[in-house]
């Protein structure tokens, strides 16, 4: 069956006709404050949803009990005992249809189902029934047959009738919920849409906070600068970025050793004010506390800028400007050392 959510259905004969828009109402806003908050739209649905004439209402909630049996019949989680439920299935399945047909319009009025059908919309049977051939499969399986006629049929028979009885009825129950669901989808939208604004403004604010953080510090002057360690570990292929065959993102790796460092060259005297270390992220953190910069023109005598003696993720170690060549991290104990990332800025 197809969907009815866009479809126009008249009314069955006798029933009033759709209202028409008013011209005095308001045009409706539009902007990015109705985008996110749909408000004109719910409004509208609601008022849609409220003019739902109570004995549509009622019918509509009895043709909603009845096809709720039905499927269960149709597909039970237990079977009963005393053999197929499917016949039964059918039967709610007519039942089902007639209050959904009548749910259509409160003046529609009918003995028995194949009334109702007779005096329903054709357009929405054909729209409901996906066209000519599926409204005679339905006529066959729900109209021409009463619940004697479907005893007599083969189990495959009356399985194949129940398929499409259930379709139809779920389809025609589903054109009698759409002002309720047009409310609930528009709801969904809502928030939604009020979520991924959010996600928006918060990832324009931290890549914000970023770029502004990246002008107001400058380059990283250690980027693409020659470095070394004290020592390597001999258990890590870090081009392959991998340690002991696991995955990391860590640069470096001493061997355990005393007061083990990384230093990096700059090339030529430069002026910086503040250093970054990352700290590794999957182990071994604690490794790399207590801590030193340190700065150097030749790589003979350092000068220790700042320290730090507390675990740390990352570390923004500012000192006052200071102008050299070299520049290092130094751990102060008996470890490992590794970072994921060493950078160096002007400011």
């Amino acid at each position: 069956m197809i969907s009815t959510e866009n479809a126009e259905i008249g009314r069955p004969p006798g029933g009033s006709p759709p209202a028409e828009p008013s011209t005095s109402s308001k045009p409706r806003r539009a902007g990015r404050l109705e985008w996110f908050s749909r408000s004109h739209a719910l409004k509208e649905a609601r008022s849609a949803r409220a003019q739902t004439p109570p004995l549509e209402a009622r019918r509509l909630l009895r043709a909603r009990r009845a096809l709720e049996l039905a499927d269960r019949a149709f597909d039970p989680v237990d079977a009963l005992r005393t053999g197929s439920a499917v016949a039964l299935a059918l039967s709610l399945y007519r039942e089902a249809a007639y209050w959904a047909l009548l749910a259509q319009n409160q003046a529609l009025q009918a003995s028995n189902l194949g009334e109702a059908f007779a005096k329903a919309d054709p357009a929405l049977l054909l729209l409901v029934a996906n066209g000519e051939e599926g409204l005679n499969q339905v006529r066959q399986a729900l109209v021409e047959k009463d619940f004697v006629a479907t005893a007599e049929d083969t189990d495959q028979r009356q399985r194949q009738d129940a398929a499409v009885a259930r379709d139809f009825v779920h389809a025609l129950v589903q054109v009698g919920l759409e002002p309720e669901a047009r409310v609930g989808r528009l709801l969904l939208q809502r928030w939604m849409r009020i979520l991924l604004g959010g996600l928006g403004l918060l990832t324009l604010l931290v890549g914000g906070f970023f770029a502004v953080r990246q002008l107001t510090q400058g380059p990283d002057l250690a980027a693409g600068k020659p470095w070394q360690a004290s020592s390597q570990y001999a258990g890590c292929n870090l081009k392959e970025h991998l340690c002991s065959s696991t995955p990391v993102k860590i640069f470096f790796h001493t061997e355990e050793e005393d007061q083990p460092w990384v230093q990096f060259d700059l090339g030529a005297r430069t002026r910086f004010s503040h250093v970054e270390l990352v700290n590794r992220s999957d182990s071994g953190a604690d490794r790399a506390f207590p801590v030193v910069i340190e700065a150097s023109d030749q790589g003979k005598k350092w000068k220790e800028l700042a320290r730090r003696d507390t675990p740390y993720s990352t570390w923004r170690a500012e000192f006052a400007p200071t102008t050299a060549r070299y520049v290092r991290a130094r751990v102060l104990k008996r470890t490992w050392f590794h970072l994921e990332r060493f950078s160096v800025y002007a400011r």
